[in-house]
């Protein structure tokens, strides 16, 4: 089983991949900064892998995704190649909390009680999404999830619904 590590030694270890190139651009290990590591949850609440944001100003340049024993699973860049970055997603998308709540409350019944969102993955452990419980008055729950500007429920089928920024 993996060990527990702290967001703090997922914070070094980043750091230092993220000092050893791992972006592969001059623009974003320039302008890169490394945001405070996300834990991607299991549906039991167990760690499956940590999700390490590499934000250019306002924008979500990329992200490292690390195992719970700090092994590089990977590195997604949503750069490519615009020097304002304006491709990227916004980075609140991303990483904020209260914003992603807001995109999945626009989808979301108005009777029902939203669950503070956490990260995870839908279906596979490469779908990264956040993830929020819907409760109905009923008691009855139902999984919105947010990815990016997108939200969608679990059980619509997997149909997404774009979001406007």
């Amino acid at each position: 089983m993996a060990s527990e590590v702290s967001v703090r030694a997922v914070s070094k270890r980043s750091r230092a991949l993220f000092r050893n190139g791992i972006a592969q651009s001059d623009d974003v290990q320039r302008l890169g900064k490394i945001r405070e590591p996300i834990p991607i949850l299991e549906p039991d609440g167990t760690i499956n892998s940590w999700f390490v944001p590499v934000q250019v100003r306002d924008k979500l340049a990329g992200f490292m995704q690390l195992t719970p024993d700090l092994v590089l699973k990977r590195y997604a860049s949503f750069w490519r190649g615009e020097q304002d970055f304006a491709n990227c997603p916004d980075a609140r998308s991303w990483i904020d909390r209260s914003w992603i709540q807001e995109r999945a409350r626009t989808i979301a019944k108005p009777s029902e009680h939203l669950n503070e969102p956490a990260l995870a993955y839908h279906k596979h452990p490469t779908r990264i999404a956040w993830r929020i419980i819907a409760t109905d008055q009923g008691d009855k729950t139902s999984v919105i999830y947010v990815t990016g500007d997108s939200a969608f429920r679990d059980d619509d089928g997997d149909q997404q619904m774009t979001l406007g920024r």
